[in-house]
């Protein structure tokens, strides 16, 4: 791994949820007709079947596992299959909370996977920076390796690593599996999703296994929601979506966390002090604070030069100011902005201008910018 690598080192924020049970919300199980009766010996395709009438989304993605898996067997036998429960954004531990508290389901379902796409490498993917955790993560999971991923945010990109790059990998999100397991030794079908309820304004943040299609309200009073929120995220604290409506937004197998903040706007009235500590973690390498600025400024049709379509949202920026900008807003908006503003039906007047009168550009940029400051 290289001495300088992209992103930053997440603070994790994951206890005291990650050492607690696995909390159930109360639900009705339900059961679907398995057509084969020996389970040690399904083929790829028999176990793909029992995972479509299971169902079964893997939560990495929100795409079928049964596709997945047919995928894979027609592009010839893989490598070995990677069981994703890096976790790797701030207080989310749905993923990694089942190697400690549903382990077998874990270690079943992986290796029904292995034995039917005749796959001898398994392992299990975690993140390595976890210096909150009082909780000890394993080693192995029965006789799988985990593997721990090193290097900064986002860590989950690096999973491609294990075992060589040039290797062909199946990753399979930790709770498809465990779903799995279920469809294969129940007959049980997904009707649930795991995820991470959190946030300074939940009482008692725990994991939970929820029913797919729980509104997000539920959730957050099945864990006690102790004050009105001012910001609520479903799916992730760096990439999840800002929600407005918790009561009418209803849970995906994909949404792996609900996160409830109350945000101090007292504490956001900082002005950009020019640390360039966004520069440095954009894995895009984008100019955060100067979009932010421009975006603050109004200065719409000069925002294309700086090129925000490129921003993946990683949140790394707005994670690491030092101010508490929210420049991963002020970047998304610059992104929308130009994306609608460039389209092919645009007016001609918003497309972007000829890069051969750069120079002059930049001229007009600075001058706008200093009119907009009274200087």
């Amino acid at each position: 791994m290289p001495l300088f690598s992209k992103g930053i080192i997440l603070d994790q924020r994951k206890e005291p949820i990650l050492g607690s049970a696995i909390l159930e919300y109360p639900a009705q199980a339900q059961y679907f007709e398995n057509p084969y009766s020996d389970m040690e010996a399904l083929t790829i395709e028999q176990l793909a079947e029992i995972a479509r009438l299971a169902n079964i989304i893997d939560e990495r993605e929100g795409k079928p596992l049964a596709d997945k898996l047919m995928f894979a067997s027609t592009r010839g036998r893989p490598y070995g299959i990677i069981a994703d429960a890096v976790d790797d954004e701030p207080y989310i531990s749905s993923q990694l909370c089942l190697i400690i508290h549903k382990r077998e389901l874990v270690a079943d379902g992986l290796l029904l996977c292995a034995r039917a796409l005749g796959v001898k490498n398994t392992c299990i993917a975690v993140y390595k920076n976890l210096y909150d955790l009082s909780v000890r993560i394993p080693s192995t999971v029965g006789d799988i390796k985990i593997e721990k991923i090193q290097g900064k945010y986002p860590a989950e990109t690096r999973l491609d690593t294990i075992w060589g790059k040039s290797r062909r990998k199946l990753i399979i999100g930790i709770g498809a599996l465990v779903h799995l397991a279920r469809a294969v030794r129940e007959n049980r079908m997904q009707t649930t999703c795991f995820v991470t309820v959190a946030g300074n304004c939940v009482s008692k943040p725990a994991n939970v296994e929820l029913p797919i299609g729980t509104t997000v309200a539920d959730a957050l009073d099945f864990c006690n929601l102790g004050l009105d929120p001012t910001r609520v995220a479903v799916g992730g604290s760096m990439t999840g979506k800002s929600i407005t409506d918790p009561a009418n937004y209803k849970l995906l197998p994909s949404s792996r966390s609900v996160l409830a903040f109350e945000d101090k706007t007292e504490l956001h009235t900082f002005n950009c002090i020019g640390c360039s500590r966004c520069l440095g973690v954009c894995p895009q390498k984008l100019n955060p604070a100067l979009i932010y600025k421009y975006m603050s400024a109004g200065m719409l049709d000069e925002i294309k030069f700086l090129d925000p379509t490129r921003c993946d949202e990683c949140g790394t920026c707005s994670y690491t100011c030092p101010c508490e900008l929210d420049l991963l807003v002020a970047v998304s908006r610059a992104k929308t902005y130009v994306l609608k503003n460039t389209a092919p039906d645009a007016p001609e007047e918003h497309k972007i201008l000829n890069l051969g009168k750069f120079p002059e550009i930049i001229k007009q940029i600075f001058s706008k910018f200093k009119k907009s400051k009274g200087e």
